[in-house]
C-alpha cells in the first residue's frame, strides 16, 4: 500500500522509523514537538516508539493527508491506543468530537482522550443538539412513540398490542435503516416477517407515526430516545459542527448513526473510523451489517489495517485464520494451547 512505513520488528523506544506518504516524510520527532498545548508528549513519544509499521501507518495517514481514514482492527491490535494518539496529534484549535457505542465505552474514551476532545454516545450528543434547538422547552417523554403508534391504531380500527408491537419495532426499523420509500418500509416488514391485518395501510401508518411525532416535538417539545438520533437530521442540527469525528467500533453503528457522522463533519470535517466487522455483536439492534465497507465507500476514506494481535497465542491466532485473513500473531507470541472436546466430553465435565 502507498506511504506503508517500512516493515520491520516491533519498534523499541526511541527507534522510530519514517516513512513517505505522497511526497511527504512521516517525522515523528517534529510530530511530537508540534502537539498542541495539554497534550502529554512523553506519552505520544512513548507510544510512537511502540507502534508496529501498521499503527504508525495509521498516524502517518492523520498527520499527512486530508482524507478520512477507516482502521480495520482486529481484536488485541491495540486501537484504543491508536485512537488516543490520533486524537494526541490532531492540531490544535479543531472542534474534535468522539463517539462510543455506550455509556461504558464512552467513559473510558474519556479518561483516556485529550481533555478538548468531546467524548459521548451518539444518542448523548444528539440529545444535547436536540434541547439545544428545540423551538420550545424540551421533554423527555419516554413513550412517546408507542402511545402515537397505539392512537394510529385504534383510528384505523385494528389496535391490539401485537400489532401495536410489531408497527412500533418497524417504525423505529425504518429509521435506523433511514427507509424512506414505501419500498424500503415493506421490505422491512417482510424481511422481520411482521403480521397485519389486511385493512392497514402499513406505509401509511409509518408516515403517520412520523408525521405526529415531529409536530409533538414541534409543538411541545416532546422528544424520546430515537429522537435523539433522528431530529438532529431531519432538522439539520448541528450541521458541519465538528471539524474531526472519530468513531470507535464502527461496526456496531447503524446507517443512522454513520449519517449522522457525517452530517456533523459536512464537507469540511474529517473522520477517524475504527472497527472491526468479525466482532459486531449489534446486529439485531440495527447495526449496518457490511457498514465498515459502506462508510469507507460513502466517505471516501482510505482503508488502513491493524492485523497484529497482542492479546492470543500464536496457536490461538492460527485457529482463529480459519475463519478471518484479517489477523496475525505478535512477534515473539506464546504458542499457547488449543483443546478440543466433544459435546459428550463438555457435558460429562459439566454434570
Amino acid at each position: 500500500m502507498t506511504g506503508i512505513v517500512e516493515p520491520g520488528a516491533l519498534f523499541g523506544v526511541g527507534d522510530i522509523h519514517a516513512g513517505v506518504l505522497g511526497g511527504v516524510t512521516f517525522d515523528p520527532g517534529a510530530v511530537v514537538r508540534s502537539l498542541r498545548p495539554g497534550v502529554d508528549a512523553e506519552q505520544v513519544r512513548v507510544a510512537l516508539g511502540r507502534f508496529t509499521p501498521q499503527q504508525l501507518n495509521v498516524i502517518h495517514h492523520v498527520v499527512n493527508s486530508a482524507r478520512n481514514v477507516m482502521v480495520v482492527a482486529t481484536a488485541g491490535s491495540g486501537k484504543s491506543t491508536v485512537l488516543r494518539t490520533v486524537a494526541q496529534v490532531l492540531p490544535g484549535g479543531l472542534d474534535v468530537g468522539a463517539f462510543a457505542l455506550n455509556r461504558s465505552i464512552a467513559q473510558e474514551l474519556r479518561g483516556a482522550l485529550p481533555r478538548d476532545v468531546q467524548v459521548s454516545t451518539f444518542h448523548a450528543f444528539g440529545r444535547r443538539l436536540v434541547k439545544e434547538h428545540c423551538p420550545v422547552q424540551a421533554t423527555f417523554v419516554e413513550w412517546k412513540r408507542l402511545n402515537i403508534v397505539k392512537s394510529v391504531l385504534k383510528e384505523a380500527g385494528v389496535y391490539s398490542r401485537g400489532v401495536a408491537k410489531s408497527l412500533m419495532t418497524l417504525v423505529r426499523l425504518s429509521m435506523v435503516h433511514i427507509a424512506n420509500s414505501a419500498e424500503a418500509v415493506l421490505s422491512l416488514a417482510a424481511e422481520q416477517e411482521f403480521e397485519f391485518p389486511d385493512s392497514l395501510d402499513v406505509v401509511g401508518a409509518v408516515r403517520a407515526v412520523q408525521d405526529r411525532a415531529l409536530a409533538d416535538f414541534r409543538e411541545r417539545g416532546h422528544f424520546d430516545y430515537d429522537d435523539m438520533l433522528y431530529l438532529p437530521l431531519k432538522l439539520g442540527y448541528g450541521f458541519e459542527s465538528l471539524d474531526v469525528a472519530l468513531v470507535d467500533e464502527a461496526q456496531d453503528f447503524s446507517r443512522l448513526q454513520h449519517r449522522l457522522v457525517r452530517h456533523v463533519v459536512g464537507r469540511r470535517g474529517r473522520v477517524v473510523f475504527v472497527g472491526d466487522d468479525s466482532q459486531a455483536i449489534y446486529g439485531f439492534s440495527g447495526a449496518d451489517r457490511g457498514g465498515l465497507d459502506r462508510a469507507a465507500q460513502v466517505f471516501d476514506a482510505v482503508t488502513l489495517p491493524l492485523t497484529v494481535t497482542f492479546r492470543c497465542p500464536a496457536s490461538h491466532v492460527e485457529l482463529a485464520s480459519a475463519f478471518s485473513d484479517g489477523i496475525e500473531a505478535a512477534p515473539g507470541a506464546a504458542d499457547g494451547e488449543v483443546r478440543r472436546m466433544t459435546e459428550r466430553v463438555a457435558c460429562t465435565s459439566t454434570a
